[in-house]
């Protein structure tokens, strides 16, 4: 019997741990670390759960249903494929793609030519950025594989290395941060979008493991979890360590400095100029790959969707103009925008994650339903709650007073009641009218490739 933690679990936890790895996310470990300040390390705990242990325990619900389709498949037919569409619209052309151009900016070119006018440099920078990466899209090369092969270990050793200087060399103590430190942890790590990645890119996994001799779901079962956990102790290092170094800069930085600036901050303040540039070339060149291969997605994705009516050029010059629109407002911005969608969906995605690791005593499909039901109405009105919040009004009083009264609800986390209640009367109804669940129907269709969006 060959050893669980062999070469190749452990090639598949770094491929693991790459997907998840992004410039666009560094600049949010930071941040916790400086509003959580002296709590970081409750920060940490919540940083833990929903920025490291969630995406990767999505990958192992993936494999417990089978493909991320059958993963899906109790909630409707059609919910899959919905799915990824609105996540990639929303989520990648909107925001997560848009997000590097303006980290490239902010945290690379900006860096290494700090004498710049942001007026002529920034919007320049932005459209130079995004044209590279249509054209390294259309050309269709092995380019962007080559030097993220290499970019990703290079970045990697970087960060380690400033995570090492932060706990033996600390630039800081720690000062007072925010009151709820747990709750602003959990809810910024949804700016990841690390989530939504493992649901969609587990099929990768499975695949990768059954390549490698593991043929069958039983003889998967451990090599994945350790794969799993070779992913989650880089994630937690590389994360931790920034959050730490986040937190060591509150004595210094106002709570609400911008991330990017957050971070190119704390690295110079640490490693000096020399450590400010070798990460400002990294982001750069790192955002440029993550960039292309998510465009190259989107576009083949589409293409497919459409059934070739939206050729794979036509996307991508589509796309080219609603990226450098949507990085003209800065990473900020960017944040700002993207939230309400993440309050939606966010919830339902972690209720998705849940009921695949139980996938096996799950009664029936009633549960999946309500629960999923449950887990969005609250997500809409937190999400509503923050629209209104950014216009400068407010939800009814009524409204408001019945929200608080939900448990949880004023922690940001009052979804978990309604989708629990939402699973009990969905199971019991289910029951009740003896309604038939998705794998007890008549045969079903293949399922469908799982296309893999680039790490963000």
């Amino acid at each position: 019997m060959r050893s669980v933690l062999n070469r190749k679990v452990v090639i598949v936890g770094f491929a693991m741990f790459a997907i998840f790895f992004g410039a666009g996310n560094l600049i949010f470990p930071p941040h916790i670390g400086l509003q959580a300040g002296e709590n970081w390390p409750i920060a940490l705990v919540g940083l833990t759960i929903a920025g490291v242990s969630l995406p990767i325990l999505a990958i192992v619900a993936v494999a417990n249903a089978g493909s991320p389709e059958r993963l899906f498949r109790p909630y409707a037919r059609w919910f899959h494929p919905v799915f990824m569409a609105t996540l990639l619209y929303t989520g990648s052309v909107a925001t997560i793609i848009p997000r590097t151009g303006a980290t490239a900016y902010e945290s690379g070119v900006k860096v290494l030519l700090p004498g710049a006018d942001d007026s002529v440099a920034e919007p320049v920078t932005i459209v130079v950025f995004f044209l590279i990466v249509a054209a390294l899209a259309l050309s269709k090369n092995k380019v962007i594989d080559r030097i993220g092969k290499y970019l990703t270990p290079a970045l990697l050793v970087l960060l380690l290395i400033i995570v090492g200087l932060a706990v033996l060399r600390p630039m800081g103590t720690p000062e007072a941060g925010v009151a709820d430190p747990f709750r602003t942890s959990f809810i910024t790590s949804y700016q990841t979008g690390d989530v939504a990645t493992g649901l969609l890119t587990g099929g990768i996994f499975i695949a990768a493991l059954a390549a490698h001799g593991y043929s069958t779901p039983e003889a998967r079962t451990k090599p994945l979890m350790a794969a799993a956990g070779v992913a989650f102790v880089g994630l937690f290092v590389v994360y931790g360590g920034l959050e730490y170094l986040g937190a060591q800069g509150s004595a210094t930085y106002p709570a609400d400095t911008d991330e990017t600036v957050l971070l190119n901050g704390v690295v110079a303040d640490l490693g000096g100029s020399l450590a400010t540039v070798a990460l400002a070339v990294a982001v750069l060149f790192a955002t440029l790959t993550t960039a292309a291969g998510m465009a190259t997605v989107i576009a083949e994705f589409t293409e497919g969707l459409t059934r070739g009516r939206l050729r794979f050029g036509v996307t991508i010059a589509i796309t080219t103009v609603i990226f450098i629109v949507q990085a003209l407002g800065g990473v900020s911005y960017i944040i700002t925008f993207s939230t309400p969608f993440l309050l939606v969906f966010y919830p339902a995605m972690i209720v998705t994650v849940i009921l695949g690791l139980l996938k096996p005593v799950i009664p029936n499909d009633g549960v999946w339903k309500g629960a999923l039901l449950g887990a969005l109405l609250l997500g809409l009105y937190d999400s509503v709650e923050f629209i209104c919040a950014q216009m400068g009004s407010q939800l009814p009083g009524g409204i408001v007073r019945i929200h608080h009264m939900i448990p949880l609800a004023e922690n940001g986390f009052g979804w978990i009641l309604p989708a629990l209640l939402g699973a009990f009367i969905g199971g019991l109804i289910w029951r009740i009218c003896a309604l038939p669940n998705a794998e007890e129907e008549s045969e079903e269709a293949p399922d469908g490739a799982v296309a893999e969006p680039a790490k963000s």
